[in-house]
């Protein structure tokens, strides 16, 4: 059974649904300078929707290359599952757990004294990022799995396109 076989509806709120709130999500998405400044509601807010929509959008770009077969598809449909598995690990940590102790920091007497544990998380090079390295190890996969997933997905698009005789970009 073809895990893809949706009604066309069900297909294109997926393919259009899922990317796109996660974009309108994204708008909402605190970008503090301290830490212990942030809006811990909508910090959290944001990452618990982001672990629903990330797979989510990932399955909607895999369902973009349904019932294709070939080194294209294949390469869509694992960057998919990696840019999926890698940016739930990423948001679970960096995002939620942060947000965890940042609002139980805020709401305690003493909010510097949580700053080491909110740091170890925030920094560490795979979860959060570091000195040493800009950007976190698992955020980096992610974004690299999107792009490589993405571009096989159009690569798709556009050999499909000029088999029917037609550009698959207009």
């Amino acid at each position: 059974m073809n895990a893809f076989s949706l009604s066309a509806a069900l297909r294109i709120a997926l393919i259009v649904g899922a990317p796109l709130l996660l974009a309108v999500v994204e708008l909402f998405h605190p970008h503090p300078g301290d830490l212990l400044d942030l809006n811990a509601k909508t910090w959290l807010a944001v990452h618990y929707a982001q672990i629903l929509l990330f797979p989510l959008s990932a399955l909607a770009v895999a369902a973009l290359v349904n019932n294709q077969v070939g080194v294209a598809a294949t390469i869509c449909r694992v960057a998919m599952f990696v840019f999926a598995i890698s940016f739930v690990a990423f948001d679970s940590a960096a995002g939620v757990v942060t947000g965890i102790l940042v609002d139980a920091a805020q709401r305690s007497p003493g909010p510097g004294t949580w700053r080491a544990a909110i740091d170890a998380i925030w920094t560490h090079p795979i979860m959060g990022g570091s000195p040493l390295i800009a950007a976190p190890f698992l955020a980096v996969l992610g974004s690299v799995a999107l792009s490589v997933g993405a571009v096989a997905a159009a690569a798709i698009g556009i050999i499909l396109g000029s088999r029917a005789g037609r550009s698959s970009l207009t």
